[in-house]
């Protein structure tokens, strides 16, 4: 059973410059107790598929096409994508239903309020805990994700907290109203790799104790390897890959996921390997490619098909589909 699908997802955003185009036609299923994986380079559309799926786009930003269907215990399936800016249901999506985990815990805090006071705040807002307990209960989720000392902690306020445990305390904030989805956006970015391990386990063991589905974004292929069941490579707001996290690492097909595991450092690498990396950089959403978005950095490109016309869906079993005119019976 999935607990989110998302169909044809079109994102659009209205700048001095023109229309950026973030997110085009993309697709994916986050199955009940399992964990997505959205993979890519910087500005591929990872996060603003992610602040769809909440409706937290900014007010330039618009869903244009698509649908994000949710399948809620309490209110049944709804379109999150046609939900306005003042729906009552976003009061039981934010929190309650769905939570998500920033990149930088240093922004998600307020600086002048205790951890305590902030977390409580959350508390009341998406359970129905009696006020003299919320206090309790705070301290109970700082302890479940292995906050030190949690009785003293909660008084403390962010800047006296490190970078880890910084985050340990917005993922305490996000599991205050027991989502179902957690949506994790880089949760490990800042900090060091021993605290990224500890962080990485602490997820995955509050999914398995708490039953929830997760959303994990990433540009790190060995995280997503490590954390997700299913994995989408993204690249200038499409999913050129989708596939079981196992059988993608196995059987990488796409010329781009090809490229993003060639640039990854291995144990096996023979001294004095030259890393491989891939040309250029993403095109400008403001001017996307014709034909294939990848073509002008990728070595595999037909000339004459992949400039010219986008490349369809090919599915390569029942559970991995690729965007590529290589798979085409027309490129063979």
């Amino acid at each position: 059973m999935n607990l989110v699908e998302v169909k044809d997802l079109v994102v659009r955003f209205r700048t001095d410059e023109g229309i950026v185009s973030a997110v085009n036609g993309v697709s994916f299923d986050i199955a009940v107790g399992k964990t997505m994986g959205l993979v890519g380079e910087s500005g591929c559309g990872k996060s603003v598929t992610a602040d769809a799926i909440m409706s937290i786009l900014p007010d330039n930003g618009w869903i244009e096409n698509g649908s994000i269907i949710y399948n809620s215990l309490h209110e049944g399936s709804f379109n999150v994508a046609e939900l306005g800016k003042k729906d009552k249901k976003l009061e039981l999506v934010h929190g309650k239903e769905m939570a998500m985990i920033f990149q930088e815990p240093s922004t998600s805090f307020c600086p002048v309020y205790t951890i305590g006071n902030q977390i409580i705040e959350a508390i009341a807002l998406h359970t129905n805990i009696p006020k003299d307990e919320q206090r309790e209960y705070c301290i109970e989720l700082l302890h479940k994700v292995r906050i030190s000392n949690p009785e003293q902690r909660i008084d403390e306020y962010p800047y006296q907290l490190s970078g880890g445990m910084r985050q340990r305390a917005m993922i305490a904030m996000a599991l205050a109203g027991s989502p179902r989805l957690l949506i994790a956006d880089e949760p490990t970015t800042s900090l060091d790799v021993t605290v990224q391990a500890q962080i990485l386990n602490l997820l995955l063991d509050l999914q398995q104790e708490l039953g929830m589905s997760m959303l994990m974004i990433n540009h790190n292929i060995g995280i997503i390897a490590e954390t997700t069941d299913m994995v989408g490579v993204m690249y200038l707001g499409k999913i050129v890959e989708l596939a079981p996290t196992k059988e993608l690492l196995a059987n990488p097909m796409h010329p781009y996921t090809r490229d993003l595991f060639r640039s990854i450092l291995q144990v096996t690498d023979q001294k004095g390997r030259k890393l491989a990396f891939i040309e250029g950089s993403v095109p400008d959403a403001y001017n996307i490619p014709k034909g294939c978005a990848y073509h002008p950095r990728c070595g595999q490109a037909i000339d004459g098909l992949c400039d010219t016309e986008l490349p369809v869906n090919c599915d390569i079993s029942d559970t991995h589909r690729v965007s590529c005119h290589l798979y085409n019976k027309r490129a063979q």
